[in-house]
Parts: C-alpha cells; sequence; structure tokens
C-alpha cells in the first residue's frame, strides 16, 4: 500500500512564498521579463545571464525561469541559451511560445 503525501521540508513559509511569486509576476508585468507574456495568461518569472567564461569576447548564457498562475494549467519553464547574452530578451520570448504552445495543447 502506497502513503498519501506528505510534507517533508518547507522551503520558504507562506508569506515569503507570496512575496516572491508577486516580485516574478512583476518582472514579467513590467520588467525585463516582459517578452514572456502570455495573452489570457498570469506569467511570473525572473531573467538572467551567467558569465560563460573568463574571455570576455564569449558572451554569456541567457536564462529565464518561470511559471503560470492559472489552476487549469499549473506549468513552470526553465530555459537556457548558451551565449544568449540576455535572458529579458532571447530566453523570455522563448518560454512565452513554450508556455503558449504547452496551453494550447491542454497541458
Amino acid at each position: 500500500m502506497l502513503a498519501g503525501p506528505r510534507t517533508y521540508r518547507t522551503a520558504l513559509d507562506q508569506e515569503t512564498a507570496a512575496v516572491l511569486r508577486d516580485d516574478m509576476f512583476a518582472v514579467v508585468n513590467s520588467g525585463t521579463g516582459g517578452r514572456a507574456k502570455v495573452s489570457g495568461l498570469r506569467v511570473g518569472g525572473k531573467t538572467g545571464s551567467a558569465e560563460a567564461s573568463d574571455d570576455k569576447s564569449i558572451p554569456p548564457h541567457a536564462w529565464f525561469a518561470g511559471f503560470v498562475a492559472d489552476d487549469a494549467h499549473p506549468l513552470a519553464v526553465a530555459v537556457v541559451v548558451e551565449n544568449g547574452n540576455s535572458g529579458g530578451q532571447v530566453a523570455a520570448p522563448l518560454a512565452s511560445k513554450i508556455l503558449g504552445r504547452a496551453v494550447s495543447l491542454g497541458l
């Protein structure tokens, strides 16, 4: 017999998690993650870049991590573009396409 789900540990208390969630909505609604918007959905996320090398001629990796706040489509996504330079410019639009397509497929 399998046991039901149980909480092992809680990473954040509910108040801190709510602040983080709201900050991630702000990133997409009015910050660097604006290109991650999906029409009709509430998307939150975080953009970034990560140095790829000490050699400054090599562009940094671009990334976006985000989620859809919708009970019908509880989705999360992480996009990394090697040497993509800007998470907001390169990774966020890809996240938008992925999330939009997932919703259109009924995921």
